[in-house]
């Protein structure tokens, strides 16, 4: 069992880079990427743990990017070499710092809407990680002015919402480009997320494959069945990896374990085979 989509907390998760190698050991994993929101900061980390497990590790990240009217679309880039990732490096460096203005002016409008929440709680919940919503969302329950992290997103921090901010982004061409130069792979992230039909979708692909894109995330812990299919037919007529993983973040959402992905059964090292394969001629 292998699972590629997974977070710890250098970005958003509730595990160290350390603890999230340790139980996925625990649960069998053999083969792990850790794909952290805009960061590349856990990855020797995690790295050294899973050689302690013996597990088949993989550096990753989750860009957010934005692109042609759509604001959220999330790349994964596989196989990332931070030694040869200057531009990456650079580019994680300038997201970090705007999601912390962006937890900023979140605070200011939570404040203009009768909250008393402040920057410093916000700051101590990410805990030196890339901050983002979910922090905010906790440091708003842990104030009482939510009741629990559903509400606290419902309530407050989604569009229309009094502490909505929108989160800056590289466009995804260049995010695609990024993870190249870093000798990686890109690869759209949930693509179920998309507010787009099967055929815009397809569309979306065949234009991102002139950019450099390598694979869709078929098998993600949210999807159909019926879209599970339709991101395997857009990457078989595309020549597209059709990868997985579960988009762990512990704790933070319970609701998801590790090796968890969508389609038949947990997914096989002779997916993480195919992906490897894929980055060994960049290197």
């Amino acid at each position: 069992m292998i699972d590629l989509h997974t977070h710890s907390t250098a970005s958003d998760g509730s595990l160290t880079p350390a603890e999230l190698l340790d139980r996925a050991a625990a649960l069998g994993v053999t083969g792990l990427a850790l794909t952290d929101h805009d960061t590349m900061a856990g990855l020797e980390e995690a790295r050294a743990r899973a050689q302690t497990h013996g597990i088949r590790f993989l550096a990753g990240i989750e860009l957010s990017t934005g692109w042609r009217g759509l604001h959220d679309i999330h790349l994964l880039g596989y196989g990332v070499d931070g030694a040869r990732g200057g531009g990456l490096r650079a580019a994680c460096t300038g997201l970090r710092a705007a999601r912390e203005r962006r937890a900023a002016s979140m605070v200011e409008q939570l404040q203009a809407a009768g909250t008393r929440l402040r920057l410093e709680a916000v700051l101590a919940e990410a805990a030196g990680g890339a901050v983002g919503r979910p922090h905010v969302a906790r440091a708003l329950v842990a104030g009482g002015w939510a009741s629990d992290m559903a509400e606290a997103f419902r309530r407050w921090l989604v569009p229309g919402t009094p502490g909505y901010v929108p989160q800056e982004r590289l466009e995804t061409p260049a995010a695609a480009r990024l993870i190249r130069e870093a000798g990686g792979v890109a690869v759209l992230a949930h693509p179920g997320t998309l507010p787009l039909t099967i055929p815009e979708l397809e569309a979306a692909v065949a234009e991102l494959c002139g950019h450099g894109l390598a694979g869709i995330e078929a098998y993600w812990a949210k999807h159909t069945p019926k879209l599970v299919g339709a991101c395997e037919a857009i990457a078989a007529r595309h020549q597209l990896l059709a990868t997985g993983g579960s988009d762990f973040h512990g704790a933070h959402k319970p609701e998801i374990e590790l090796g968890m992905a969508a389609g038949e059964g947990p997914l096989s090292s002779e997916l993480l085979d195919a992906l490897e394969a894929r980055i060994a001629p960049g290197r």
